[in-house]
């Protein structure tokens, strides 16, 4: 898959909530996670739909998150939308999940891996909704989202990651406190390593102001823990 990092974005401007009419739509289609914020960006971040925690290591707090590649979730039908956000809210279940896991593993994975882990679920999905449905919704994200330049997943989540703690006061209802599990050595070495990747793609081009004061969390937060 090509990408270019000359077309990265530099600041979090980019970045927008979804407009309410369309969140509304979301839970009311049967959204089961509350408390989570939903993002919208005109980047296709590999799949044009993603979900699960952003971690915020300066304060402790994480929180859950649901975002989209521009117009994708308008240009769906219910019964398109129904496939994404069952798929969604398992996404946010997995990445909690991941993410208080003490096991030593990495941040990361492949698109091979991703695809596999898939396999079970979206075999539910289509005896739930059915595979014509399933398979159609996963076409018209696809098709929609091509009309936007691509990203790794992890450029999308370090923008998000420095929307939402420079603007963390206005989020605060949607924090959560970090477990003790999410903060153990393992976890935080997930982290950076996250930000290390973030490092190495953007080369001399990394924003260094937000870069620094999250790299700086992360690894503040690994001493005074282990302290």
């Amino acid at each position: 898959m090509f990408v270019n990092p000359h077309i990265y974005p530099t600041d979090p401007q980019f970045v927008r909530l979804l407009d309410e009419p369309q969140r509304q739509r979301i839970v009311g289609l049967g959204f089961s996670k509350d408390g989570t914020l939903f993002f919208e960006i005109p980047y296709c971040a590999i799949s044009g739909v993603g979900a699960g925690i952003i971690r915020d290591y300066a304060r402790k707090r994480f929180y859950k998150f649901f975002c989209s590649t521009e117009s994708v979730i308008a240009g769906l039908t219910d019964d398109q939308l129904r496939v994404v956000i069952d798929h969604e809210a398992h996404e946010i279940a997995d990445a909690i999940a991941a993410a208080t896991d003490s096991k030593p593993g990495s941040a990361f994975t492949t698109l091979e891996s991703e695809a596999e882990r898939h396999v079970p679920e979206f075999r539910e999905l289509s005896k739930r909704y059915g595979e014509d449905i399933v398979s159609g919704s996963v076409a018209k994200v696809a098709q929609i989202a091509a009309a936007f330049p691509i990203v790794p997943r992890y450029i999308s989540l370090f923008w998000l990651l420095v929307f939402v703690t420079s603007n963390y006061k206005q989020f605060e209802s949607y924090a959560q406190q970090m477990p003790e599990a999410m903060l153990a050595s393992s976890q935080r070495a997930r982290q950076q390593e996250f930000l290390n990747l973030v490092w190495k793609e953007y080369g001399s081009r990394v924003p260094m102001e937000h870069f620094k004061e999250l790299y700086i969390a992360a690894v503040s937060s690994n001493a005074k823990a282990d302290a």
